[in-house]
């Protein structure tokens, strides 16, 4: 609530007195608790006689914590916590406990940071000096630094009201019963998705659907575009309520005219600085900046998909389009900071495809409910963690050190690194390192590669590996498996091999029948042709 303490200064002592006598009548709620102690604080100073009664056992402030890890808070729910962290933009708070009428109430406060110059770096701290946010070479770095853990301010996302929510829900269910229309985008579908589960909507985000609603505002004139009407509703209202219709179009206006007033007031700073070029939750509409290529579009779920992976699938692609510009942002300062470089092939950057797609993500939730989680579509979600991923390359003769190199920088940059797995052992077709981070709550996937790892995965092996992903002939997909084996060998070793072995968790794929991939059911004939794969009598039998 507001700071009334500044007002009290200027009231006189009969008024003083009067309000605390208006508090007392009022309904006993946190808030007017805390009113009433502001009073009584205001009274003492004035040396004012402190009136004995049942509000004085309600002593507001309990006890202070300071820079505490969120992260190994109890008694609070995990999402309480994950949503104080992206507020604050960092793991670390100052807390204070209050009591109230209802109990105890938590509120945590962002730690202020500051750079310090120790010899030649700059290091990034709280306030208090005892936890660091990083090193550095150069100011403009921590300065970048500190604007990094910034990000996630509170102000930066709106919170979409109730009639928005409910205006996108039953875009959600024309769009499923099939009435959307054939030119219905992705884009469309996945900001309905966002809008129904009331997730936080960035300021970017809010100008895009003004825009959009504004433009397709036409779209009311034709039939069908209301209640009652012949052919409601029409392909036009599909889209207007996935973007919030009325409702929507309202709350856009009113809040990016309430952001534009606020700059014109206090300033704007550059979003660019924050690591975010196109304020996330774009829906694949992300134009890149100046030496950032721009993203891949999304691709729309192919049929075959389950309505649960679907919906799975797009929660978790609208989480990940919210937070890829500044978690992109921090991977591009760790890959120059080590001389790595985003892999390419053929002139085209990894970084295009930073984000999966809501088609790989539901197939991929799909198969995975099925083979590891008793069909459970938001278990299955919940455990995937490449729904923004990166490819960086490291030269042979210091890919060693760059692995290690990259392990320290995540974890400096704040990453939790949840794995770190080793495929660089031979007997399988791949070689690289995978490692998987967490950042407030999201979960990125980093391979590390040589150039020569990096190329025969990617061309070499590329429609040999997609042939043998959906496969269901298991000789052929022996022979699949086989030949990227053998191809996999012109892979050179990187300098240091020994030390190289010895980091992470060392791992080697193989070959797995149709019915173990998750393909096709378990059969007798399954069984007998894992025992006899060399008998020429079963080698053609199909599976089903």
């Amino acid at each position: 609530m507001a700071d009334i303490a500044p007002k009290l200064i200027h009231l006189s002592a009969e008024e003083l007195q009067a309000l605390h006598n208006n508090v007392h009548k009022s309904v006993a709620t946190p808030a007017s608790i805390e009113v009433h102690h502001t009073v009584l604080n205001e009274m003492a100073r004035r040396k004012m006689e402190r009136p004995r009664d049942d509000w004085d056992n309600y002593d507001i402030l309990i006890d202070t914590l300071e820079n505490v890890d969120l992260t190994t808070l109890g008694g609070l729910p995990a999402e309480t916590i994950l949503d104080v962290i992206k507020e604050t933009g960092s793991t670390t708070g100052n807390i204070d406990t209050f009591l109230t009428i209802n109990g105890y109430q938590m509120r945590v406060e962002s730690v202020e940071k500051r750079i310090s110059k120790e010899g030649d770096k700059y290091t990034v701290y709280n306030e208090a000096g005892t936890r660091s946010f990083g090193t550095y070479d150069s100011r403009e770095e921590a300065e970048e630094r500190l604007r990094q853990i910034e990000f996630f301010k509170a102000e930066q996302s709106y919170k979409p009201p109730k009639s928005v929510r409910e205006a996108a829900q039953r875009a959600i269910e024309w769009i499923d019963g099939g009435l959307a229309g054939g030119g219905f985008t992705s884009v469309g579908r996945t900001r309905a998705g966002q809008l129904a589960r009331g997730e936080n909507i960035s300021i970017d985000t809010l100008k895009r659907m003004k825009s959009f609603l504004a433009r397709h505002k036409v779209d009311g004139q034709a039939l069908g575009f209301n209640r009652g009407e012949k052919g409601f509703p029409s392909a036009g209202r599909v889209s207007w309520d996935a973007w919030g219709g009325d409702a929507g179009f309202a709350w856009a206006e009113s809040m990016v005219e309430r952001y534009e007033n606020a700059i014109e007031k206090h300033g704007d700073h550059d979003q660019a600085d924050h690591g975010n070029r196109d304020g996330g939750g774009s829906g694949g509409e992300d134009k890149g900046s100046s030496n950032r290529p721009a993203m891949a579009p999304d691709e729309a779920p192919s049929k075959g998909q389950s309505k649960e992976a679907i919906t799975e699938a797009e929660k978790l692609r609208s989480k990940a389009e919210i937070f890829e510009p500044v978690i992109t942002g921090l991977i591009e300062n760790i890959s120059s900071s080590i001389g790595a470089k985003f892999g390419e092939v053929d002139g085209k950057s990894s970084l295009v495809n930073r984000l999966k797609s809501t088609d790989s993500l539901a197939r991929k939730i799909d198969q995975d409910a099925e083979n590891d989680h008793a069909g459970d579509r938001a278990k299955a979600a919940a455990a995937l963690s490449d729904s923004i991923r990166y490819t960086i390359n490291v030269d042979d003769n210091n890919y060693t050190e760059g692995v290690e190199k990259t392990i320290k920088a995540l974890e400096q940059t704040g990453f939790k690194v949840e794995s770190v797995k080793n495929f660089w052992q031979a007997g399988d077709p791949y070689d690289g390192t995978n490692i998987k981070v967490s950042r407030e709550g999201t979960k990125v996937e980093l391979q590390v590669h040589t150039p020569s790892s990096h190329r025969i995965k990617e061309v070499d092996l590329h429609d040999d590996y997609e042939n043998y992903r959906s496969n269901k002939n298991n000789t052929e997909r022996r022979a699949l498996w086989d030949g990227m084996v053998d191809k996999a060998k012109a892979i050179s070793r990187p300098a240091n091999m020994g030390k190289l072995l010895t980091i992470g968790t060392l791992v080697t794929q193989t070959f797995q029948s149709a019915q173990e991939a998750g393909l096709v059911k378990s059969t007798g004939v399954d069984i007998m042709w894992i025992i006899t794969r060399e008998g020429v009598a079963l080698c053609d039998i199909l599976q089903n």
